[in-house]
């Protein structure tokens, strides 16, 4: 009795502890949540977390709950998550495994509205613009405004800011998006003028005038000019903010006229003023055109200029052709080859007066010889027989061997039979460049006539000759 007593109290204790040694087994295996972040998540919109370390439960499987997937999105690799950021708001994570749980709980804020590389205060010109890219804020809507519309004008498209300076002053533009606000100082100034010209010419008749100058830059904010006359009994301004004078008939006398700036920039220009008898007309004693030979040299175009008393009588002249007809700065022409050239004679004292005349090179022609004919006939036997011609006037020889065009190019020879028998006894080639050659298949006598087109003078010049075809 005693040696069972004795193996149950035995087989007790062994139970006991068995039990004892499962329990902490299992305590062991299952261990409370733990994340590497230990407070709340805070995060701006557009943030990723740092990667975040899940440890306990069972040590391999756990399952992430996110509560407001709106707010905030979740990306988990086996023990280990991050949190990104998508608008403002709350959610909270639970993380799951083996019956144990933890919670985190993320807050989203938008972060602070920036006007990226743009620093406080903003220095513009009148009339210039500028686009600023905005970020911050929940990223996609932006408002914005201007403490001063009259003098800085402001836009939103998107996430860019339009901002135009419309004149000088201060302004303050306010952004806001998501709660956040940011502001901006704009200082803006007038655009200075930095250069001014009168857009005139130095000499002037007596008379009422205008003037006007060139500013710039072109968008120069204040734009009014004064004008002075340092010889008002010579020069009179008249107004001198538009530029209205009065020259005084005081020939040969000048007066220096300044323009000045107003605004701030102190830019003076100045321009002399020179009394004159201006050139009012030109005329070439040759008329409007006049016909001269190849090789002249320095002729003279005699011209009258008037008032005879001009204060400025000297001219520039300008030739059309100059390799037809050259002209120098005395108005001596020289001819070097068939053709026509007008020649421009300008006056250079500002009036812009002017006078032209057409000169016409030629030839002169008043005479046609064929080169291969002996006088007034010429025989040839049956076959092909190219001819040309020789121009002439009087007895001086201009050009000779022409098939077809002279050397020019004024000059055509135009060929054909003149009494074409019917029997065809010869004809000229009109084709391929052949006009000049005389195909002669059978014997007989005919006329042929050679005729040369000046189409500079349009005239026409013809010889005749009487022509024997033999075997």
């Amino acid at each position: 009795m005693k040696k069972i007593i004795s193996f149950l109290g035995i087989a007790t204790m062994l139970f006991t502890f068995m039990a004892s040694c499962s329990k902490n087994a299992e305590s062991t295996s299952v261990l409370p949540i733990t994340l590497s972040v230990n407070t709340d998540l805070t995060l701006e919109i557009g943030q990723t977390s740092e990667v975040i370390t899940i440890q306990g439960g069972d040590g391999n499987h756990f399952r992430i709950i996110n509560t407001n997937a709106s707010v905030a999105q979740i990306k988990q690799e086996n023990n280990t998550f991050t949190v990104e950021a998508i608008r403002t708001g709350e959610t909270t994570i639970v993380v799951n495994s083996a019956g144990k749980s933890k919670s985190l709980k993320v807050i989203v804020a938008a972060p602070a509205v920036s006007f990226g590389e743009i620093t406080s205060p903003l220095a513009l010109k009148v009339g210039e613009s500028k686009v600023i890219p905005l970020s911050g804020g929940d990223q996609k809507e932006f408002s914005a405004t201007s403490s001063d519309a009259q003098t800085l004008e402001v836009s939103i498209s998107e996430k860019n800011l339009t901002i135009k300076a419309l004149k000088a002053g201060n302004a303050t533009i306010t952004v806001s998006s998501a709660g956040k606000t940011a502001q901006l100082e704009v200082s803006i100034t007038n655009v200075l003028i930095e250069s001014i010209k009168i857009d005139e010419p130095q000499n002037f008749k007596p008379g009422n005038y205008r003037l006007s100058a060139t500013i710039l830059p072109e968008n120069a904010t204040q734009k009014t000019l004064i004008w002075e006359s340092d010889a008002p009994n010579v020069v009179q301004i008249i107004n001198q903010n538009t530029g209205e004078i009065f020259i005084k008939p005081r020939y040969g006398q000048s007066a220096t006229i300044s323009v000045k700036s107003t605004d701030g920039s102190q830019i003076i220009a100045q321009h002399t003023i020179s009394v004159v008898k201006l050139v009012e007309k030109i005329t070439f004693t040759w008329g409007k055109t006049q016909k001269l030979d190849i090789g002249n040299k320095n002729i003279k175009l005699d011209r009258i200029i008037e008032p005879a008393d001009a204060t400025n009588q000297v001219l520039e002249w300008e030739s059309s052709h100059p390799d037809v007809v050259s002209v120098d700065n005395q108005g001596r022409i020289s001819t070097h080859k068939e053709g026509s050239a007008i020649i421009t004679a300008k006056a250079t004292d500002g009036s812009h007066t002017h006078e032209t005349i057409e000169i016409k090179v030629i030839l002169a022609i008043n005479k046609v010889t064929i080169d291969q004919a002996q006088g007034e006939t010429m025989q040839i036997k049956k076959g092909q027989h190219p001819l040309s011609i020789s121009i002439w006037h009087n007895d001086e020889l201009k050009e000779a061997g022409i098939t077809d065009k002279s050397k020019s190019g004024l000059g055509y020879v135009r060929w054909k039979i003149a009494d074409k028998p019917k029997d065809n006894t010869a004809n000229f080639g009109w084709k391929n460049g052949e006009k000049h050659i005389l195909y002669a298949p059978k014997t007989g006598v005919i006329t042929i006539e050679a005729t040369y087109h000046d189409t500079l003078e349009n005239d026409y010049i013809s010889k005749k000759i009487i022509v024997t075809i033999t075997e």
